[in-house]
């Protein structure tokens, strides 16, 4: 009997599947992120692993590890801004490919964008407006506001607010920064319209959780208007406390921070221990008597929140709100 090789079917069965992630990603927020392993060799095996910026494995957040293209959200892990990596191991007929794909959250200065559809719970003014629509434009936020029917915007739930709870508990935390930048190109409601847009952080421990999710925070508030007008923007004006304070600024942003530990860095030599828990009924946004030391295990909550201090027709404003959150490594 002869011997040979039958080349075409040991080339065929000698030729590794194809593997391919998919195109390098970048988004600017928390959006859910879709991996894409269409190009992989049909009918073949997927095994998909995900590391996160810090390069922990974070496979558990993917929706099915096996799937062509699974779904995860960086809202339920580090939450943090950097490269993510998604690798895949394609098998078929005994033989395995590797490739990998980077997804870029938030931008390289480890700024994360807020977006509306991106939150994962919304509350509405207890005192309603004439309107109130949010809505997005490619890496902008924008909201449509009418009057204010009664009562000063001066405290939470007098807001438009949306909620994002990061997969990062209050303990790992070791400061967080928020920015509100304003559309330079765009002709902001005026100074007399008082729209204000800023950022709460939380929690959401406090008992106090009725129409708002969590009372116990931090806030700040930006009123935005035109250029060539004063603007107005908040300052930290105790310990603990954010709150609405009129100073002439530039009009492009402004910042704050919130620092749990000491730093080398003099800018960062700020230690805050408590959040202010929130009176609903009361127009004062801290009370002496009214702190909670967080428990380390609670997870950060955070929102972005419009609200409006004055009657007369709709107005619309157009805004980014942004957060850098710093965890331990």
């Amino acid at each position: 009997m002869a011997f040979g090789w039958k080349y075409g079917d040991s080339a065929a069965a000698a030729t590794p599947p194809t593997a391919d992630a998919g195109a390098d990603q970048m988004q600017a927020g928390l959006t859910q992120v879709t991996l894409n392993g269409n190009a992989s060799t049909a009918g073949a095996t997927m095994d998909w692993t995900l590391f996160d910026p810090s390069q922990t494995n974070k496979t558990s957040i993917l929706s099915n590890s096996s799937l062509i293209s699974p779904t995860f959200d960086p809202i339920s892990s580090s939450a943090s801004a950097g490269n993510w990596v998604a690798n895949v191991a394609v098998t078929k007929d005994g033989l395995t490919s590797y490739d990998s794909v980077n997804i870029l959250v938030g931008d390289m200065n480890g700024w994360i964008t807020l977006f509306p559809d991106d939150a994962q719970q919304s509350s509405g003014s207890q005192y309603a407006y004439g309107s109130a629509s949010w809505g997005r434009t490619g890496n902008w936020t924008t909201m449509t506001i009418g009057d204010k029917s009664a009562t000063a915007t001066s405290y939470p739930k007098a807001c438009e607010s949306k909620w994002y709870t990061l997969g990062v508990d209050w303990q790992d935390m070791t400061s967080i920064e928020f920015m509100v930048e304003a559309d330079d190109s765009y002709t902001q409601p005026t100074y007399l319209n008082k729209v204000l847009v800023g950022a709460w952080l939380t929690t959401g421990s406090s008992t106090i959780q009725t129409a708002i999710p969590g009372w116990t925070g931090c806030q700040t508030m930006f009123n935005l208007s035109n250029r060539s007008e004063s603007t107005n923007f908040s300052q930290r004006v105790s310990d603990q406390n954010f709150a609405w304070s009129s100073t002439s600024t530039g009009y492009n942003a402004f910042r704050w921070m919130y620092v749990k530990e000491y730093y080398a860095d003099p800018l960062d030599q700020i230690l805050y221990q408590s959040l202010d828990t929130v009176d609903p009924d009361s127009a004062t946004m801290a009370r002496a008597d009214r702190t909670t030391t967080c428990t380390g295990t609670d997870k950060i909550k955070i929102a972005m929140a419009v609200g409006r201090n004055q009657t007369g027709a709709s107005v619309t404003a157009k805004f980014k709100v942004k957060y850098r959150l710093r965890t331990r490594s």
